[in-house]
């Protein structure tokens, strides 16, 4: 049998478990409460960006609700037919993509929402985080959407190297942040 997460309301798990069969390995949801939750069918996201995913395949009109910097104001994103309302957010990446995979957990705990770049730069230097890349959230939205579009799907398997660099350079993700070499293996 082959598990919908999506036609469901069982939240995810970020790493595979044992009692959740064919759960793939990072899924975009997540079963603890975590800084991202989605309203309709309550799921948390693990990020900002797989928390935009999670709103694409759960049928693309969803609210999410998050605090700004996992800690500021409360703020609300919406998207109604698979358009983007609220714009006027960025989203930060501080930890480079090719070590996103040593600590899953903790780059996605800093895949944050936030008003602007100003807001960014006072978090990082509180907190001692280095600044990484920032992002308007229509670019963001525009990515997650390619690349949780097929998590859905029964044969999904992770990204290939080449296939991740090919979406971020479509969604003109680049610089050292977003620089993960190599064309084997999987993302």
């Amino acid at each position: 049998m082959v598990f919908k997460p999506w036609q469901t309301t069982t939240a995810l798990c970020c790493i595979r478990s044992p009692t959740m069969s064919g759960l793939p390995t990072h899924s975009p949801g997540h079963p603890q409460p975590v800084s991202f939750h989605l309203a309709r069918k309550k799921w948390w996201g693990n990020c900002a960006w797989c928390s935009l995913g999670v709103m694409q395949l759960a049928g693309r009109n969803a609210t999410l609700t998050t605090r700004l910097g996992a800690i500021g104001d409360e703020v609300s994103i919406t998207i109604k037919n698979g358009e983007l309302l609220d714009k006027d957010f960025v989203i930060h990446f501080p930890i480079p993509m090719r070590n996103a995979w040593n600590n899953v957990i903790f780059t996605c705990s800093v895949m944050l929402l936030f008003r602007n770049e100003a807001e960014v730069d006072e978090w990082c230097s509180t907190r001692g985080i280095p600044k990484g890349d920032v992002r308007p959230i229509q670019q963001i939205w525009d990515f997650a959407t390619e690349w949780y579009g097929r998590h859905a799907d029964a044969d999904w398997t992770k990204w290939s190297l080449h296939d991740a660099v090919e979406i971020f350079r479509r969604h003109n993700l680049t610089g050292p942040i977003w620089d993960i070499g190599g064309d084997s293996g999987r993302f």
